[in-house]
């Protein structure tokens, strides 16, 4: 891997780690974060890198939607993409 995959696989980390926090404090002020986007050379081989080293598992499109509920009742569903 390279320094430039390693960046982003940390930069990725990083925003997962931060957005962990805040949902397990409750800071309820925070209602979602922006998202990353950068284009590749090799998409295909982008999507098994982020499968394999970061297990994240697409969807048969080849987006990713991170499922999630709302912490207040009635908990309604929702999903991040």
């Amino acid at each position: 891997m390279d320094d430039a995959q390693w960046r982003v696989a940390r930069i990725i980390q990083q925003l997962v780690s931060s957005l962990l926090v805040l949902l397990a404090y409750g800071m309820e002020r925070v209602k979602g974060i922006g998202g990353v986007f950068f284009r590749a050379k090799d998409p295909k081989g982008l999507q098994a890198w982020y499968q394999k080293n970061l297990g994240i598992e697409p969807d048969a499109d080849g987006y990713v939607v991170f499922k999630w509920a709302e912490r207040e009742p009635p908990h309604n569903p929702a999903s991040s993409v």
